[in-house]
């Protein structure tokens, strides 16, 4: 289990337990579940009470505009601080000239196997996502990808510090010998499971319709706020 708080003091959860994961940010609107056998990843609503398969493909992924971001680099600083009791090596991630963040990446802790597999199934959903054509609106999410790729080489991301200094995001601490329930892990019955391109074809028949209202709850939102979470903890902001 890791446990992890956000600059705004959000507490993120993740709950490994063999080839599955769970992760929890302290709302109750929903959670996501990580099958890394079936590799896939999903977005649970319990506002909307439906399941978004975030590992669907993208929408238009055709239709991503051509423009390269600048070539990202990942540059190793040197030691870093004992965060949670793990030693961390620093790396800073720039895109272009623009410095994006620092990462402090804990080695010690891929010697547990199931916070590896995790890790490297989120490089490979990671990869995957770009390999569909999926673009980054912002620089710095598309160099923060050149590291996501490298965790499970380098280490789990113990601490990001943005540019200008803030501490996003931290992990405050990695608990190994749980035990969870199979439930746990499991899709919710009752609730609908959809792919992003019929959210998106629910969206468009929404705006044909001239009804000018977003899908239920924030349906609308959860790709968005997915990628963010994942890129908090494995994962960048």
């Amino acid at each position: 289990m890791l446990e992890g708080r956000d600059d705004a003091g959000g507490l993120t959860v993740i709950k490994i337990e063999g080839q599955q994961a769970r992760i929890e940010t302290g709302d109750d609107s929903g959670y996501m579940l990580i099958h890394m056998h079936a590799q896939k990843v999903y977005s649970v609503s319990r506002e909307d009470r439906m399941v978004l398969d975030v590992s669907s493909p993208p929408p238009s992924a055709q239709d991503t505009p051509a423009g390269a971001p600048p070539k990202p680099t990942v540059t190793e600083v040197g030691p870093g601080p004992v965060i949670a009791g793990y030693p961390t090596v620093q790396y800073r991630v720039k895109a272009g000239a623009s410095r994006c963040f620092d990462d402090y990446l804990a080695p010690k802790a891929l010697q547990n196997e199931e916070i590896k597999r995790f890790a490297q199934a989120m490089a490979a959903w990671t990869a995957r996502l770009h390999g569909a054509g999926t673009a980054d609106e912002d620089e710095c999410d598309a160099a923060s990808d050149a590291l996501n790729e490298r965790y499970p080489r380098l280490g789990i991301p113990m601490r990001t510090v943005d540019a200008a200094g803030t501490v996003v995001h931290e992990i405050t601490r990695i608990q190994t010998g749980n035990t969870f329930p199979s439930s746990l892990f499991e899709l919710p019955q009752g609730y609908p499971v959809i792919t992003q391109e019929e959210l998106m074809k629910r969206m468009r028949d929404m705006d044909n319709e001239g009804e000018g209202q977003p899908p239920p709850g924030h349906l609308d939102e959860m790709q968005e706020d997915t990628q963010d979470m994942l890129q908090r903890l494995l994962e960048q902001e």
